[in-house]
């Protein structure tokens, strides 16, 4: 036992070994951009859409200098991320739809070959309906939403040279579906 009173860290034994990781740099570079389009056709009616535009690089290198790089992951996305329409019924009251894209890059996941997993993808539906009262002093949302994603990550294990490793792709999809009721507001003096 140690003695929290009088600690001398001598006493403490040092391992006969210890296991690291052969993982020595992860380079990582992600750019991405995107452009939204917000119209309105006509006064009560506003639609907008959004384009997305992704690119990561990734290059890991061993911790041995005789050791090149282990390998370099790249990965590439662009297409439509975004498009909703609002619909405002009168000042105070709107309704709304909307379809949003889900990518989600798994870069910092390792399968078993020291490969990064395929990216979660799916899709995000939404409509619901929107109350403002005039003063703005109160918000209320009611909404119903269906989400759908694939490629989640399964942990099967980890082996001595890499402590990150070993996942592989799920088989499940992954549905979410539900309401959300949303109420703000500012307490009166």
């Amino acid at each position: 036992p140690i003695n929290v009173y009088a600690f001398d860290p001598a006493e403490i034994p040092r391992p006969s070994s210890f296991t690291t990781s052969s993982i020595n740099r992860l380079k990582s570079a992600r750019n991405s951009g995107s452009i939204s389009v917000n119209l309105t056709p006509w006064q009560p009616l506003h639609a907008l859409a959004s384009y997305r535009w992704n690119s990561i690089d990734q290059r890991i290198t061993d911790r041995y200098p005789e050791t090149a790089e282990r390998f370099i992951e790249k990965d590439h996305y662009d297409g439509p991320s975004y498009f909703g329409l609002t619909y405002a019924v009168d000042p105070r009251w709107s309704i709304y739809a909307s379809w949003a894209d889900v990518y989600e890059p798994n870069y910092e996941i390792v399968a078993a070959n020291d490969r990064s997993l395929a990216p979660i993808t799916g899709e995000n539906y939404e409509t619901g309906i929107k109350f403002r009262a005039g003063d703005g002093r109160f918000n209320a949302s009611l909404s119903l939403y269906h989400v759908s994603q694939s490629n989640y990550a399964n942990f099967v294990g980890s082996d001595d040279d890499n402590p990150n490793c070993c996942f592989e792709l799920g088989n499940a999809h992954v549905v979410s579906d539900g309401i959300d009721l949303e109420l703000a507001g500012a307490l009166r003096a």
